[in-house]
């Protein structure tokens, strides 16, 4: 791959999850419900907890939302990069694209897991860095043979 390959692959790589943020964040509707307010002269304090509570609620729903609509977004890029592997650029730029989405979403709702799906993740992450090791040390027995 040339300089400009690489320069593609890397565009496509920091550009998919960027803009697939912002559909997630448009989608999910979250930036309107941190903007909701409960004050004022006109609510009483049971009025503005309970406004509160149900702020809390629905910005949470959203963050749901949000996570859900990244990780697919992530796991379409990865399919793409399966789809595209025939051009070296694409596949790169899309898997590359697939990781960051699906690194960022699991980043912004860490602190909201439990500790045994922390423990999954963290799992999982080893399990498929061991096995893409051992593929690519098969990968570079191969190519020195």
């Amino acid at each position: 791959m040339t300089f400009s390959d690489y320069a593609i692959a890397l565009s496509i790589g920091f550009l998919y999850p960027y803009f697939f943020n912002r559909l997630a964040n448009i989608l999910s509707q979250e930036h309107e419900i941190k903007q909701e307010y409960c004050y004022g002269k006109d609510y009483t304090d049971e009025q503005i907890e309970e406004c509160n509570k149900n702020r809390e609620i629905n910005l949470n729903n959203a963050r749901n939302k949000k996570f859900i609509i990244m990780i697919i977004g992530g796991f379409v890029a990865i399919i793409l990069s399966y789809i595209c592997s025939n051009n070296k650029t694409l596949a790169a730029g899309f898997g590359l694209a697939g990781t960051i989405s699906n690194i960022t979403a699991i980043i912004m709702m860490w602190s909201a897991f439990n500790d045994n799906i922390r423990l999954g993740i963290i799992g999982m992450s080893i399990v498929l860095l061991i096995i893409l090791s051992l593929y690519r040390s098969k990968l570079k027995n191969i190519i020195i043979q």
